[in-house]
């Protein structure tokens, strides 16, 4: 890592830090969702469950659970508290800056390479496999989407979900080796085809390894979230 990639980096963490986490302990939960959504968490650790969300005890099945699993390991590491709550809301709004940042860089990489009149076969050989290296990614993300709706279908039905975990650790667990071994493979493939540094295609790799990085992460934090609720089901 450059200076300035490291001086860059610094800006880029000092500015989330300031806009999405200074001064979050200063106000109390405000509106009608805060207080709500974050209520919703609270109870959901209480209970150990990490598929049905709750208010007051009644199952609250109006928005998907990535918050709620967020502020659930948010309360876990720092207690339960209004800036806690705040985290996730932190986290993923620093996430979608670095995601726009990404995709801004590829951008400006990839037209500042076709003004130069150099040939873009790098970028053009590369974007197949990394398709075929995603499609796990979508697959499997697809069937968690289906395992998790097919759970609060079940329970808005009064039925048990039990199947539903199931379903979810079932996809999760088997998609697991298939997200890891196609990303990487086909990182290792790209990577094999020495990319001219700062070229579009080096930009695309590295938002590619993050992707996959991400992906499996996602994976795995479902597969031990679906067998912990079903241990405890």
């Amino acid at each position: 890592m450059t200076n300035r990639t490291r001086t860059d980096v610094l800006l880029l963490a000092g500015f989330c830090a300031f806009l999405f986490f200074y001064g979050a302990g200063q106000f109390g939960l405000i509106g009608a969702d805060e207080p709500r959504y974050a209520q919703v968490a609270r109870e959901m650790l209480a209970r150990h469950d990490w598929v049905t969300p709750t208010l007051g005890g009644r199952a609250w099945l109006e928005k998907p659970p990535l918050y709620y699993w967020q502020a659930m390991l948010a309360y876990s590491l720092f207690g339960v508290s209004d800036v806690a709550a705040r985290v996730p809301a932190g986290m993923d709004a620093t996430l979608m800056v670095i995601a726009a940042i990404n995709l801004i860089l590829v951008f400006v990489l990839f037209s500042a390479y076709h003004q130069a009149g150099r040939p873009d076969t790098e970028l053009t050989n590369f974007l197949v496999p990394m398709a075929v290296g995603a499609l796990p990614f979508l697959i499997v993300g697809a069937l968690i989407a289906w395992s998790l709706f097919g759970g609060i279908a079940a329970t808005k039905a009064g039925k048990a979900r039990q199947q539903s975990v199931t379903n979810l650790a079932l996809t999760s667990g088997i998609g697991l080796p298939f997200i890891f071994l196609f990303g990487f493979f086909v990182g290792l493939f790209a990577s094999a085809q020495e990319l001219p540094a700062g070229s579009p295609a080096e930009a695309a790799l590295t938002a590619y390894q993050f992707t996959w990085l991400a992906a499996v992460l996602a994976d795995v934090v479902t597969l031990v979230v679906a067998l912990v609720t079903r241990k405890s089901a």
